[in-house]
This record gives C-alpha cells, structure tokens and sequence, in this order.
C-alpha cells in the first residue's frame, strides 16, 4: 500500500488488488480476472483517522475458459 501525507489532517492511500471468480456454464469451467487500484482518502476525526473517500478504478479484466 502505497500511502501520502496531502495535508494536516488528510492522508492519501493506493493499493493494488487482483480477484479472481470461478464460474462453470455446462461442462466448461471459466476464469474472471480483475486487476485495478483501490484510492482511499483519510481525514483525522476526533484523535481518529476514518476513511472519507474510497474508489475502485479498474485496470483489465479478462474471462476465460480454465486451462486456455
């Protein structure tokens, strides 16, 4: 997790993430994969740090029959 000062009481993060969902139609079992970048901004509350933005941008994604 990549993670930034961007203020007093403001903190920006970024972590990759990668999915994979199984799914089977007839006899033929598929891949989804996924890979994308979760942002997240933080702001200080009360002596407490509390997420105030978070964002999903997807990077690829691609379906494909297992063991193709």
């Amino acid at each position: 997790m990549k993670i930034e000062r961007t203020g007093r009481k403001e903190v920006a993060a970024e972590s990759e993430v990668e999915a994979k969902y199984y799914t089977a139609k007839g006899n033929t079992r598929y891949v989804l994969k996924m890979r994308g970048v979760y942002t997240y901004t933080f702001k200080k509350v009360a002596g407490r740090w509390k997420i105030s933005d978070m964002r999903f941008s997807l990077l690829s994604k691609s379906f494909e029959p297992i063991g193709a």
